[in-house]
């Protein structure tokens, strides 16, 4: 469950900054199992955002929580 939290939740924060941009819209992911580890890359065409990585939608009580939830599943491991 934990690996659907962190691909569903990257994937999707990678997706919704895509819809946003006006310019080449182009998400890439890299998964590379090396050494007994497995590194994952997700990376998107958006422009980078400053400041607070939380939602910018309207309903801040319901969204927000994906890059949280990401580091709760990844803190499970000796990363």
């Amino acid at each position: 469950s934990d690996v659907c939290v962190i691909f569903g939740n990257a994937l999707d924060n990678a997706i919704e900054a895509c819809e946003k941009t006006q310019y080449d819209k182009k998400i890439n992911v890299s998964v590379i199992y090396d050494n007994a580890q497995l590194i994952c890359k997700i990376s998107n065409t958006a422009l980078p955002v400053a400041g607070d990585l939380k939602t910018t939608k309207a309903d801040k009580d319901s969204h927000g929580f994906g890059i949280e939830n990401i580091k709760f599943s990844l803190s499970k491991y000796s990363l």
